[in-house]
């Protein structure tokens, strides 16, 4: 079976998607450019054992199962009650598989693992399963493990050609192996595939790691929305903006927190996605 590499090679745990699972998944992503979604991967695991001695990790992913989601809430969240269900089902209809992971689809926010992603694997996941971050909006994705108690995004990952069945159609058979030789054929040539960009995983420069700052930022909004921040105007002070400010920096060097930032967008009736500027006055909270 053939297999196409995507990024670098060296990865520990090596991942391998079907092509089956791969298109699956960027559909399902494709489906979420408004709102965050996620599912269960389903697959093996194997320890292989290296001619040097040494033991190589190989995570297969071959079905993907969503999840869906009962709240109105931005953030994507995993219910247990679901997530029991959805695992009884797994042991029903496809014991041949298990857990090997999960998706979260982040639109717009960037890949990275943020402290929710952290806080919903240690929840409902093993240390050994990974996480599957798609951006449909910024065409990013990545594998990230948890290795030395860190999350690592690995360097790359495999597209395998998933095998037919043998008929005794050779026509069909052909008209089959050429479709999937162009499958992989347009892969490599053009480096995309639905919404994401497939080439190798290249270093990021200052502005892609500010603008993943800035992901971060906006996915934390979602959270602390929730929880419905008071400020009394009577106790803020002023505070004008600087060249390169962010609220997430502005609470980090005024409130000690960056995570205070709603309570800066609160005060000011800012909305999310409204810019702030330098030499703007803005009001920030006296503790």
């Amino acid at each position: 079976m053939r297999r196409l590499l995507i990024g670098k090679a060296g990865s520990n745990p090596t991942v391998i998607l079907t092509d089956r699972v791969f298109l699956e998944l960027d559909k399902f992503a494709a489906a979420h450019e408004d709102a965050q979604g996620g599912g269960i991967l389903l697959g093996r695991r194997l320890r292989l054992q290296t001619k040097d001695g040494n033991t190589r990790v190989e995570i297969m992913i071959e079905k993907f199962l969503p999840l869906s989601q009962q709240t109105s809430s931005p953030r994507f969240l995993i219910d247990s009650e679901q997530l029991n269900a959805l695992k009884k089902r797994i042991e029903t209809n496809f014991s041949e598989y298990s857990i090997v992971g999960w998706i979260h689809v982040r639109p717009g926010f960037g890949v990275f693992i943020s402290s929710l992603d952290k806080q919903l694997h240690t929840n409902y996941f093993t240390d050994e399963e990974l996480i599957y971050v798609l951006d449909p909006v910024n065409r990013g994705r990545g594998f990230f493990v948890l290795q030395n108690e860190d999350w690592i995004q690995l360097e790359g990952f495999y597209i395998q050609e998933t095998p037919t069945k043998k008929k005794t159609n050779r026509l069909g058979n052909r008209k089959l192996s050429v479709a999937l030789g162009i499958f992989f054929v347009l892969i490599s040539i053009i480096g995309t595939l639905w919404l994401y960009d497939l080439g190798p995983f290249k270093e990021e420069s200052p502005l892609e790691v500010i603008a993943e700052e800035s992901s971060e930022e906006e996915e934390t909004w979602d959270f602390f929305r929730d929880l419905d921040y008071v400020v009394s105007h009577d106790t803020a002070r002023e505070y004008i903006v600087q060249a390169g400010d962010t609220l997430w920096k502005i609470a980090e060097e005024n409130l000690g927190d960056p995570t205070r930032f709603p309570e800066i967008m609160d005060l000011n009736n800012l909305k999310r996605s409204e810019p702030i500027h330098p030499g703007q006055r803005i009001l920030l909270p006296k503790d």
